[in-house]
């Protein structure tokens, strides 16, 4: 496939260039700050139990894992969809930790099947406190969110419990739980459409903090 001419790869300074059809003045004026927070930012800080992370198990293989426990400057990492006999004790400053999502593809659990102790009973809780998690950042247009957390709740924390939502081997007998599953993907959805809606004024950040790697 022929490239087309004066193709190039957007930057800042070609972007600042091309007219603001929406007006959106403050994002131009917040840019410069934006690039240097993400100049700054330390994974490491950032590290705490329950959270996820790219981590590189004994097969040299990157795994989405979860920090389960914090001993001085280890961390204990299960690599989600695996049983815990894989669980790994990892130096914060090694070479096998990377930020969530950025070794990753969305799933690395078994091939047949992930190994999670996941009841829907006993995380029906969950499952709301998710929808108006949703709700929220939607009603926010996310202005103001941390990139962290979002990408910690809707890559990690949500994924994983939709996944295993899915994957639930028994019928789920109560009409009220199936509606609730039914929200929670139907509120996902009108979510991800605020998003697409949102992502262009945020585009200028994400290619200047790839061009940073």
């Amino acid at each position: 496939m022929e490239q087309a001419e004066n193709s190039t790869i957007p930057t800042q300074d070609t972007m600042d260039s091309q007219p603001d059809e929406n007006g959106n003045k403050e994002a131009k004026q917040t840019l410069a700050e934006s690039l240097e927070i993400l100049k700054s930012y330390d994974p490491k800080s950032h590290y705490a139990v329950d959270s996820y992370i790219d981590a590189q198990d004994s097969f040299s293989s990157w795994r989405v894992g979860k920090i389960l426990e914090i001993n001085n400057d280890f961390l204990k990492i299960n690599f989600d969809g695996w049983s815990h006999k894989w669980d790994e004790n990892i130096h914060k400053n090694s070479s096998k930790l990377h930020p969530f999502k950025m070794k990753t593809p969305p799933y690395t659990g078994g091939n047949k099947a992930a190994i999670r102790n996941f009841e829907f009973e006993s995380s029906r809780g969950i499952l709301i406190e998710m929808i108006k998690q949703l709700k929220y950042f939607s009603s926010q247009k996310f202005d103001g969110e941390d990139p962290y957390l979002i990408t910690q709740f809707l890559r990690g924390e949500l994924y994983v419990f939709m996944d295993s939502v899915m994957s639930v081997n028994t019928l789920i007998p109560d009409p009220s739980d199936v509606k609730l599953i039914h929200e929670l993907f139907i509120t996902y959805l009108d979510m991800f459409v605020e998003y697409l809606k949102q992502i262009r004024s945020l585009l200028r950040i994400y290619i200047e903090g790839r061009l940073l790697n």
